[in-house]
């Protein structure tokens, strides 16, 4: 069985940095917030998604809005269908052009 030798100072740098690593990664798997509890859950799951709620809450003016107005004013349907269809219509037909003279130009009559 052959172990790693570390020789001279570089050695002792790749050394140094090998335990830094080391204990690293071993510090990571015991930090607070990922211990385990009786029911299995962590304990960042616990809280996990209550800032998006509490930043929705605050964001939401009237949470009843969609059952308090049931009629809401504005264009009925047959008008909504007849501007679509004209907005359709624009693309399909080319828009007249204007002609005139441009700067500098003169007509020619």
């Amino acid at each position: 069985m052959t172990f790693i030798q570390f020789k001279g100072l570089p050695g002792r740098l790749s050394a140094t940095v090998a335990v830094v690593v080391l204990a690293g990664l071993v510090a990571a798997c015991g930090t607070p917030g990922n211990s385990e509890r009786n029911d299995g859950a962590s304990m960042s799951d616990e809280a996990f998604g209550d800032s998006v709620r509490a930043a929705r809450t605050r964001q939401t003016i009237d949470p009843d809005a969609g059952s308090k107005h049931a009629e809401t004013p504005g264009t009925d349907g047959t008008s909504a269908a007849l501007a679509l269809e004209n907005y359709h219509k624009s693309f399909r037909e080319p828009a007249s052009t204007i002609t005139s003279p441009g700067p500098g130009k003169r007509d020619s009559n």
